[in-house]
């Protein structure tokens, strides 16, 4: 099923006080359900609110995103991928913003946040705002190095891929560095994955894995890789 929005500056069950309210992908197939924004109104909205969850505990995939170039889709609350063999994507077009509140989760099956040429930002820089519990994590699109600050692995797989493989696509690191942690747990750069302009580094165990289509421009790598036929 579909659950579209067209009024500029939605409010996807916008919760207040203590309240909470859930949203379900479900069903017993392996279909996919949607949460849409269709206003092309520039800098318009859609916004998921504190308190609210959408998951796809029910059993479905489940994508989220504005289906208009001028629109964009802010969460300020939860997003979670909970079912096995089974994915939740968002952002896939329009822009995607992880407000202030904000989390994004991978527990099982598969999460993938954003896509080849659109742009998405976490400005939730509390660790855990990316949140990966088990399952996968795809970081996609175009995004800055900023946006991962809240990145935590405790238990499942992240990976930098779909990123593109032209000047101003992937992951921007703007002469910074990415802090690859016992905390951020291992990145995986894997088909068509892309960074460019800074320097990775790595502690506490964690790991930087360049595997086959991975693509590296103008990047310093601080620290030991686990390299497999990469383009550079």
């Amino acid at each position: 099923g579909t659950l579209q929005f067209q009024t500029a500056n939605s409010n996807l069950l916008n919760a207040s006080g203590t309240g909470t309210a859930e949203v379900f992908f479900g069903g017993s197939t392996n279909a996919t359900s949607y949460v849409i924004y269709n206003n092309n109104t520039v800098g318009s909205s859609l916004t998921i609110g504190n308190g609210i969850k959408i998951g796809n505990a029910g059993g479905q995939n489940g994508q989220i995103y504005s289906q208009q170039a001028n629109g964009r889709v802010i969460n300020n609350g939860l997003i979670a991928s909970e079912t096995a063999s089974r994915s939740v994507s968002v952002g896939l077009q329009g822009e995607f913003i992880n407000g202030a509140t904000g989390i994004i989760r991978s527990t099982n099956g598969t999460l993938s946040l954003g896509a080849n040429s659109h742009h998405w930002s976490n400005t939730n820089a509390t660790v855990g705002s990316l949140d990966v519990v088990g399952g996968t994590f795809n970081l996609q699109g175009d995004f800055e190095v900023a946006s991962l600050a809240g990145l935590r692995n405790t238990g499942g797989t992240t990976n930098l891929v779909n990123n593109g493989t032209t000047a101003g696509q992937g992951l921007n690191l703007g002469g910074g560095t990415l802090a690859i942690t016992a905390t951020t747990g291992t990145i995986n750069v894997g088909s068509s994955g892309h960074l460019y302009n800074g320097t990775v580094t790595t502690a506490g165990g964690a790991s930087f894995i360049l595997n086959n289509g991975s693509y590296l421009e103008d990047v310093t790598l601080d620290t030991n890789a686990t390299v497999t036929g990469v383009t550079t």
